[in-house]
C-alpha cells in the first residue's frame, strides 16, 4: 500500500466514525421520566416522575388484587422501567399478571 491509499482509508474511517457518532447523538434523547425506587416497612415501592413532578406512586405490586409490596428492589425497578417504556411510547402503562409472570416478578 502506498501512502496515498493509507490516507484515503484513514479519512474514510474517520468519516464513518463521525457519521456513527452523529446518529447516536441524534437518536439518544434524555427522557422526561425518572424512576425512584425506595424501601419502606412493607417492602419495595417505586415512583415515576415526569418533568420533576410525581406522576405515579406505586406502593404495591400492580396487576394483582391484593396489596403486596415488591419483595426486591430489582422487581420494583423492572416494573417501573416497563411502565416508563410504555409511557414513552404513548401506550397504556397498565401492568397485568402476564407482565409480572413474563418478568418473573415474585407476587
Amino acid at each position: 500500500m502506498n501512502y496515498r491509499t493509507i490516507i484515503q482509508i484513514a479519512v474514510l474511517m474517520a468519516m464513518l466514525l463521525g457519521i456513527t457518532a452523529l446518529e447516536l447523538i441524534s437518536t439518544t434523547s434524555k427522557s422526561d421520566y425518572e424512576l425512584f425506587v425506595e424501601k419502606d416497612e412493607d417492602g419495595w415501592t417505586y415512583r415515576i416522575h415526569y418533568k420533576n413532578r410525581v406522576l405515579i406512586k406505586q406502593n404495591y405490586i400492580p396487576g394483582i388484587p391484593s396489596q403486596k409490596a415488591f419483595t426486591s428492589k430489582k422487581d420494583a425497578e423492572m416494573i417501573g422501567h416497563l411502565v416508563i417504556n410504555r409511557l414513552e411510547k404513548n401506550d397504556s402503562p397498565r401492568i397485568s399478571k402476564g407482565d409480572l409472570d413474563e418478568n418473573q416478578i415474585d407476587y
